[in-house]
């Protein structure tokens, strides 16, 4: 049986120090058949050489070169050059284990999946792993797209969630999945992809394994923070909620409900914070979500728990901070952030 086209798609920016290690990686990899579609988007350093100069010893390696329009645009360049059966996704200061690739085709074609997802850690600038998943199993366990939807918007979050809020970590059938673009300008991206993905898959699988290595620095999103930016990410779970509305209805009140607890969770942070949202604009924008869809809130699981805040916030802003310092003196909100610990995605 001969190998089916695969293409990767490598967003570049300024990583110049890293994207050597990333590209060999993935051209090292025990499956060849491949076309590394790698993206420069305007870089101001040296990366755009480097990757130039990969295409110049090895014929797999496309090289596009275009001026700085943001993460998106460029995995959407890289999406609109693919040419293989399956694509894939590797961040250029990152990198895969050298047989991921084989692995994931191996199991895609032998039961005609849509997608394979897997497991990720995290590494340091230094390059030692910040989890070893000692108890990985190595199992593939397959889904529906039923299943994996269930699985995706379900609490608990984590690395080695099956269907987790993750791009890189996987590879996608072109013929289903290619006509997916990512939304302009914002951050966080991927929320607005894998949900729509699991909904068009027929056949799903997870390996209990880890093929994805993420490399944490200062500069990373996971990293940054709480920031003005990290708000271009608002509406995911309004997008998520809307489109499991139209396509998977049994869903809803599941996808409401983590609509309500990302909207109450920025909420508390945008008021706490001395930088972010110093107009007002993203308080009044969450006031107006929530007074504006109430009926879909009150049916959510949460609702109960917050009632009383959302009223806070929807009617008497100006009351929010007396509101839980005496809702935490009570110890019956312990802060916002921990009491929605782990059911929040991003």
């Amino acid at each position: 049986m001969s190998e089916p086209l695969v293409s990767v798609i490598v967003p570049v920016y300024n990583v110049e120090k890293y994207v050597g290690q990333c590209l060999n990686s993935i051209l090292n990899q025990t499956y060849k058949n491949l076309e590394v579609i790698v993206v420069n988007d305007g870089s101001t350093d040296s990366s755009g050489k480097i990757c130039a100069d990969y295409a110049k010893r090895d014929s797999r390696v496309k090289f596009i070169d275009k001026e700085n329009e943001g993460v998106t645009a460029t995995r959407n360049k890289g999406l609109d050059n693919v040419c293989g059966k399956y694509f894939s996704f590797v961040d250029s200061d990152d990198y895969i284990s050298l047989d991921m690739l084989s692995d994931m085709v191996k199991l895609a074609e032998e039961n005609e999946l849509d997608m394979v997802k897997s497991n990720y850690t995290r590494f340091d600038l230094i390059g030692g792993e910040k989890h070893n998943y000692s108890e990985e199993t190595e199992a593939v366990t397959f889904y529906t797209a039923e299943d994996a939807l269930e699985n995706f918007i379900s609490a608990p979050f984590g690395e080695r969630k099956a269907f987790k809020c993750s791009l890189c970590d996987a590879i996608y059938r072109t013929e289903k999945l290619i006509k997916f673009r990512f939304p302009a300008g914002i951050i966080y991206e991927e929320g607005f992809y894998i949900p729509l993905a699991i909904m068009e898959s027929q056949k799903l699988a997870h390996i209990d394994k880890t093929y994805y290595f993420y490399r944490q620095t200062s500069n990373s999103i996971m990293e940054s923070g709480f920031s003005e930016k990290s708000l271009t990410a608002i509406d995911d779970w309004k997008f998520i909620y809307e489109n499991v509305k139209e396509k998977m209805p049994q869903f809803c009140n599941i996808a409401a409900n983590r609509w309500l607890l990302k909207l109450i969770n920025v909420y508390d942070k945008l008021v706490k914070s001395e930088t972010v949202d110093k107009d007002g604009y993203y308080k009044d924008y969450i006031r107006k979500i929530l007074r504006d869809n109430s009926e879909i809130f009150e049916t959510t699981q949460s609702f109960p728990q917050f009632k009383k805040c959302i009223n806070v916030i929807v009617n008497t802003p100006d009351k929010y901070d007396k509101f839980m310092q005496r809702e935490n003196s009570k110890k019956k909100i312990i802060g916002l952030a921990g009491a929605m610990k782990n059911k929040i995605i991003k």
